[in-house]
């Protein structure tokens, strides 16, 4: 079974922004909880399951008889974590999602040759993790000479084991997809080199790492939920220009973020996307088409920043998130909007202004009303002009009388 086919039970929570969709808020609005909690919850989430003799691991069997393990349960284990090949007589053959979650003190692993296949964020949060070794005769993964995990030949980046201690690293090329939490809590990378064979990003790939700056390559399309979040050091984002779509809380909680280019191949923006970055203003293209709610101009307690500006062009999904609501779930954007067209005429985007103040601005809604009515006003004052000549042509030039028509 190719892995990355594998449905992680963690998907439904991550892929919140998917649903709505629009810059309006919906009912299955995320909640304020951790990509750490996001990451439990789904752990949680397993068959009926045994325990090992030794208390080390839950595991249940497959559809074939052959065992899976579900979870550590030596979170206090320091050293080395050598992986069974086989309990009860059978082999061991799947490791689940996120099955040595927060093992904080295991510094290696070994996976034995009868592993073929893992849920997601397996290693998440295993802070002391340095390396990863694979025994001879494996199928479908391997190592690189530094400890890191690798599957499907090689095109399958699983895990940068988050103990390494280098600074810097380059992915190998030949890689087309980064698996979820595969440099979460890396602490001590500072920019990691990604080349131009990747294609996807998924879920926490680089979440509560500390990287400082990262260059996505045109290669990439989709950057996904929770990437990179909680990245407190990340101040710099180079979005390639084949980035389409940018999912839920996928650079959420960067204090150090301050500003963000987006490419003309954007279309989608998630919800959350950049709540509690360091950015006051921003630019988006008018070839984004959605923007989910929360996406700009809320804190770290996602709460709305009053003074946040939004550029863009006139009527585009820009303009209509700065005052995007739903009261259902009490969501009200008041951003202020200035066209990218004339920037010198800001917009504020305060539902409650009044249209009659003398120094209200006009809200788009308002601006086209406005423009309507100029039109139809200017249409009806040529027709009165026109009726008008006419009128005066038959005053001026009156009919010829018999006489006048007899006379040569």
């Amino acid at each position: 079974m190719n892995m990355r086919r594998f449905v992680f039970a963690a998907v439904s929570a991550f892929l919140l922004a998917a649903a709505p969709l629009t810059a309006y808020a919906d009912n299955d609005a995320a909640t304020e909880t951790s990509a750490s909690e996001e990451v439990t919850e789904a752990a949680t989430e397993k068959p009926s399951k045994q325990t090992t003799e030794d208390g080390f691991y839950n595991y249940g069997f497959d559809e074939n008889g052959n065992v899976e393990l579900y979870d550590f349960n030596m979170q206090g284990y320091l050293g080395e974590v050598v992986i069974p090949s086989e309990i009860e007589g059978k082999p061991v053959v799947y490791l689940g999602n996120a099955c040595f979650l927060e093992a904080f003190n295991i510094t290696s692993v070994v996976i034995p040759a009868t592993v073929t296949d893992m849920g997601e964020s397996v290693f998440f949060g295993c802070k002391s993790l340095e390396k990863i070794s694979v025994e001879e005769g494996n199928s479908y993964f391997s190592v690189t000479e530094d400890g890191v995990l690798l599957g499907d030949d090689g095109k399958f980046f699983i895990c940068y084991p988050p103990g390494k201690k280098d600074e810097f690293y380059t992915i190998p090329d030949g890689v087309d997809e980064l698996a979820p939490g595969c440099f979460a809590y890396t602490q001590h990378l500072r920019g990691v080199d990604i080349p131009d064979t990747v294609g996807y990003i998924d879920n926490l790939a680089f979440s509560h790492s500390g990287i400082e700056r990262i260059s996505i390559p045109d290669s990439v399309v989709q950057i996904d939920d929770y990437s990179f979040a909680y990245c407190e050091n990340l101040a710099e984002v180079d979005l390639g220009n084949g980035v389409e779509s940018i999912y839920h809380a996928a650079f959420a909680f960067c204090p150090k973020l301050t500003e963000i280019e987006f490419p003309p191949s954007v279309t989608l923006i998630g919800q959350y996307a950049f709540c509690g970055t360091g950015m006051e203003s921003v630019t988006i293209p008018a070839t984004v088409t959605d923007i989910n709610f929360c996406a700009f101009g809320y804190d770290e307690d996602l709460s709305p920043i009053g003074d946040f500006v939004i550029y863009g062009e006139p009527y585009s999904m820009a303009q209509t998130y700065c005052t995007a609501n739903d009261s259902e779930n009490d969501y009200q954007n008041n951003f202020t909007f200035v066209s990218l067209a004339n920037p010198e005429a800001t917009i504020a985007s305060d539902p409650d202004s009044s249209s009659d103040s003398s120094d209200a601005e006009e809200t788009p809604g308002e601006a086209a009303s406005d423009n309507k009515l100029i039109v139809g006003l200017a249409v009806c004052g040529g027709i009165v002009l026109v009726l008008a000549a006419v009128l005066i042509v038959l005053l001026v030039k009156k009919p010829k009388t018999k006489k006048q028509g007899e006379k040569k």
